[in-house]
């Protein structure tokens, strides 16, 4: 692989990584909405987190379980940091909701406002990762 295929995979990892952070926290805020009205925000804050780091986690884990079995032994510790150096981005996806849920429990809007405007930046970050994947595919 030449790296400019090599740059062009890892782009598209992130990509990825990103698009699976962001449905993991739509799906926290449709939990989150169902009891909107029990929610505080600072609960909320935690479920996103807590859920990217756990979808993180998950799915790294679950990259270097498939790969010990290709390898069929173990895997070396530089593949190991990288899978998850490489699935960070899940985390970073929920960051806009983070601060949206932030910015709720601060007193900007209700809780329901934010866990609106919550599922809003992660449309909005969906149709961004799109446009930006259209203009690397052409």
């Amino acid at each position: 692989m030449g790296h400019a295929d090599a740059e062009r995979h890892v782009t598209g990892e992130k990509y990825a990584e990103y698009v699976y952070g962001t449905i993991g926290v739509m799906v926290a805020v449709a939990g989150l909405n169902a009891g909107a009205h029990d929610v505080r925000a600072t609960n909320a804050v935690v479920v996103v987190l807590i859920g990217a780091l756990a979808t993180w986690f998950a799915h790294a884990f679950s990259h270097l379980v498939g790969e010990r079995v290709k390898r069929q032994g173990p895997v070396p510790r530089e593949r190991i940091v990288a899978a998850f150096a490489t699935s960070w981005m899940i985390v970073v996806a929920a960051v806009p909701a983070t601060v949206v849920m932030v910015l709720s429990g601060l007193g900007l809007w209700s809780v329901s406002t934010g866990l609106s405007l919550a599922n809003g930046t992660a449309v909005v970050s969906l149709a961004v990762v799109g446009v930006l994947v259209g203009r690397v595919s052409v």
